[in-house]
């Protein structure tokens, strides 16, 4: 991959020199922590992780973008994304984030390529941390269902997406993820669809996804969406959000009928800057589960299921030494109930749900630097 960046960043040079007139660009975040974490109070005496340390690479990433004035208001985009693990110099995956070609003009904006769809979009209003990454964020409790990923804060593959104009702060998004992998009845279209207002003080937003028969949870044939909801309002320099995510999988559970598996889940968050310095705190809260027909066994059976929900408190502070770096520190915690496998998003404690001890807490802390370019 090393070599495949080199090569690009050669090749970009060589072009801006030779013609003048291409704009690409390299940019990219290195994000790194050094974190102290745990996971403690298993259901099962003796399930517990045990205190480790570790650094973290949250979210590094290099990119290529650039777009060029192809006359009367129509411009040709391009981005290609690609994911860093500086914690162990192993190198990532080349153009393993939102990777795309696009066109852009009074229409609005349509791409197609690998794409971050409305849904995952709108999980980044969910907190006020940057990029949604470290173990501070509330992604583990605001997008999964009982610590079971169902793929909406994923990017979507082989996907197409098409943006509205800004109307006064008004924009919408549809996206659509083409079937291509279908193999029998598996593997059917995604569909997302986004709308939001923003006119820098006030954010709404609103999105829905479907992806049909990809049997995270339940098997074929099935159904798994979600709704999301997030408000951002800004008084002086403070800003306080709000937000909603259901998710829900339908389909065919143990005993082979139909069934389905839901959750509710709310989020709270406030960030203050005072000069250098800025403060956030989070709140996350997954409800129970809730789950109907067949889908009464295990976490869902009527003596576990009562006691699937998690809470998650973080407290983060972050000193700017400038517009492009700064000190970042937290610290953060999940309460699962004695039935419920949450954990951290970008880094958990404990990375496969099979190898999660119900009720088992995660703990963490953190130290490190944030730097943009």
């Amino acid at each position: 991959m090393k070599k495949a960046l080199l090569a690009i960043a050669a090749w970009l040079m060589f072009t801006e020199s030779a013609f003048g007139e291409n704009n690409a660009i390299i940019y990219g975040v290195v994000d790194s922590t050094f974190e102290i974490v745990r996971a403690s109070g298993a259901t099962s005496p003796g399930a517990n992780a045990s205190y480790r340390q570790r650094v973290s690479s949250n979210s590094s990433l290099i990119g290529f973008k650039g777009a060029e004035d192809l006359g009367a208001g129509l411009k040709a985009l391009f981005q290609i994304e690609s994911g860093l693990t500086v914690d162990t110099g192993s190198g990532g995956v080349f153009a393993s984030r939102d990777s795309f070609v696009g066109l852009e003009g009074s229409f609005g904006t349509f791409k197609l390529g690998f794409l971050t769809a409305p849904m995952r979009g709108l999980g980044g209003k969910l907190n006020f941390i940057p990029g949604s990454t470290s173990i501070a964020n509330n992604i583990g409790i605001m997008t999964n269902l009982n610590g079971r990923a169902l793929g909406f804060n994923s990017r979507m593959q082989n996907a197409t997406m098409y943006t509205t104009p800004n109307w006064s702060g008004f924009s919408a998004s549809f996206a659509y993820g083409a079937n291509e992998g279908k193999v029998g009845s598996k593997n059917d279209p995604t569909y997302g669809l986004g709308i939001n207002f923003d006119n820098g003080r006030l954010l709404v937003g609103y999105a829905y996804e479907e992806r049909k028969d990809k049997e995270v949870y339940a098997t074929a044939p099935g159904k798994d969406s979600n709704h999301r909801l997030a408000i951002q309002y800004a008084i002086n320099n403070t800003r306080f959000g709000i937000g909603y995510d259901r998710e829900k999988s339908q389909g065919t559970f143990a005993s082979s009928s139909e069934g389905s598996a839901a959750r509710n889940a709310v989020s709270a968050s406030v960030i203050h800057k005072i000069t250098a310095h800025e403060f956030i705190l989070h709140y996350a809260r997954a409800r129970r589960l809730t789950c109907t027909g067949s889908a009464d066994t295990g976490e869902c059976a009527v003596s576990n299921v009562g006691n699937t929900g998690a809470t998650q408190w973080s407290l983060a502070y972050h000193y700017l030494f400038s517009k492009q770096t700064f000190l970042e520190a937290y610290v953060t915690r999940i309460k699962n109930d004695a039935q419920a496998k949450y954990e951290f998003d970008v880094n958990p404690v404990v990375s496969t749900l099979a190898s999660r001890a119900a009720g088992a807490d995660p703990t963490g802390v953190g130290i490190g630097v944030r730097y943009t370019f």
